[in-house]
């Protein structure tokens, strides 16, 4: 007979021991429901960090209803809320496209025999209505021919034969104009358009371009274009103050990929360019090189290379208050924390203020920092200092609370500075593109092909920071900069670019 089964967990032998055994088992459970919590809303959530209306928002649902509560205040003032435009639905109003040209007219006559009264008399012709559509032209491909001119002596003189010289070009002895180059640029890194799908549009359009050959015009126009860039870096690196972010770029690499980053760098006001860097891994050496001569105020999340690098370098590190905030949402969303909601519309009110100065000039806007932000911030931290032996601190409110205190000398230097912004969102916009390009052309090919990307993202998203047309800007830029002055590259920076007029005959 066999005998009794035997737990294969061993309880200690005193009753205090099992208690504490007991209670590290509950935190633990607590933190692994949690983390399946954030994972089952990563998957399934919705991703917006909104919070539902406080609970004196709520009560007013019931205004009007016979099963109201009874107000205790009927001398409350009442809420203004802030007037906005809103959205019609239906036919969109085409006044916006009065200056495209009209390259189709049709006119919509009634038959001849409905041009006669029942009178005998032929009715006169009103004024006509007129209606609009837009239209499109599919792409065409065509050819561009040059003629090289050649001169030489009648009688046959030797060394008296000229030939015109072709303008420089960026890709020499390339079969693609300009214009092609750039639209394979503007289609991948703006449109997201990865190349085998453009292989396949050039395809129904007449032309077979391989993916490879493609790959190759992106790679060499990188390497041309990158002196560009450094020179937006370069500016940079002598501006006040500076977003820096990253995300993975994963790098095709044999029978499998390599995760590698790439980097983004947002200048302030005084230098206001967006670079991308390429590096083969997320350590402190790839941003110590391409920031170490920055000396201004860098602004980041709370990675721990970017507190390194600002120790290395001596620099001032502003924190992101957008951060904190989001830490504190998701402890709402995984277990429904009082305390998180408390914290957040405590952050939601720093942003009021942000919205209140954010027509003021940096001094105006530090000043009404310090008046109203600042107590806020100090009811804020002393708070939090009471919250954090209240929770566990593997728990979602007790991570949040953590971030937050670990920070909170960053988290107060926007206060002192008017041109620093209160969280690190410019940069985490600027890396949005480089997210929805990486999800449909999957890697980059090689390290060249990686950093091929990183410049055309500056490029790109740095015109799209200045509103400019960014086919027409990068077209132009790739026609004049094999023939233009090293010291003059200045005039192609997008805050600087002006497109040359037409000659007047």
């Amino acid at each position: 007979m066999n005998g009794p089964l035997q737990s294969p967990l061993k309880l200690p032998d005193s009753v205090p021991e099992c208690h504490e055994a007991l209670v590290a088992s509950h935190d633990k459970i607590a933190q692994l429901q949690a983390e399946l919590a954030w994972y089952r809303n990563q998957m399934f959530g919705h991703k917006s960090e909104k919070m539902p209306p406080s609970a004196d928002a709520q009560q007013d649902l019931f205004v009007g209803s016979q099963d109201a509560p009874a107000s205790q205040d009927k001398d409350q003032e009442t809420v203004c809320v802030p007037s906005h435009k809103r959205h019609k639905h239906g036919r969109r109003d085409l006044s916006s496209c009065e200056n495209l040209p009209i390259l189709e007219r049709h006119v919509h006559d009634v038959p001849e025999d409905q041009k006669v009264c029942p009178c005998s008399r032929a009715k006169k012709k009103l004024p006509s209505k007129y209606t609009y559509q837009i239209g499109i032209t599919r792409p065409k491909i065509f050819r561009i021919e040059h003629e090289i001119c050649q001169y030489a002596c009648e009688l046959g003189c030797e060394g008296e034969l000229v030939t015109a010289q072709k303008p420089m070009e960026l890709l020499e002895r390339c079969m693609a104009d300009a214009s092609l180059l750039a639209h394979v640029a503007v289609s991948k890194f703006a449109d997201h358009l990865p190349l085998h799908r453009q292989e396949m549009m050039f395809g129904r359009i007449g032309i077979d371009l391989s993916r490879w050959t493609l790959c190759s015009w992106i790679t060499k126009m990188g390497e041309q274009l990158s002196p560009l860039v450094e020179e937006m870096f370069r500016r940079i690196r002598n501006c006040r103050h500076a977003h820096v972010d990253e995300t993975t770029m994963p790098v095709l690499a044999p029978g499998q990929t390599k995760t590698s980053y790439i980097w983004s760098v947002v200048g302030g006001n005084d230098a206001p360019y967006t670079v991308y860097r390429f590096t083969s891994g997320r350590g402190r050496a790839g941003p110590l090189e391409f920031l170490g001569l920055f000396r201004g105020i860098l602004q980041s999340d709370a990675y721990v290379v970017y507190e390194q690098l600002t120790k290395t370098l001596k620099l001032t590190w502003a924190g992101c208050w957008a951060h904190v905030r989001r830490k504190f949402a998701d402890a709402f969303k995984l277990c429904a924390c009082h305390e998180a909601k408390e914290a957040t519309d405590s952050i939601r009110d720093l942003y009021s203020v942000e919205r209140e100065a954010k027509a003021l000039t940096d001094e105006e806007r530090c000043a009404v920092r310090r008046e109203k932000a600042a107590p806020v911030i100090d009811r804020f931290f002393e708070w939090l200092e009471q919250q954090q032996f209240k929770c566990l601190p593997q728990s979602p409110m007790g991570k949040a609370v953590a971030y937050a205190l670990n920070i909170r000398a960053q988290l107060r230097v926007y206060l002192d500075h008017g041109f620093v912004g209160i969280d690190n969102n410019p940069v985490e916009r600027a890396l949005r593109p480089v997210v929805v390009g990486r999800k449909n052309y999957m890697f980059a090919g090689n390290k060249a092909g990686g950093e091929a990307a990183a410049t055309f993202y500056s490029i790109i998203e740095s015109a799209k920071r200045h509103g400019l047309n960014v086919a027409d800007y990068l077209e132009d830029v790739i026609r004049r900069l094999p023939s233009h002055r090293s010291d003059k590259f200045s005039e192609l920076l997008p805050d600087k670019w002006r497109p040359i007029e037409p000659a007047v005959n």
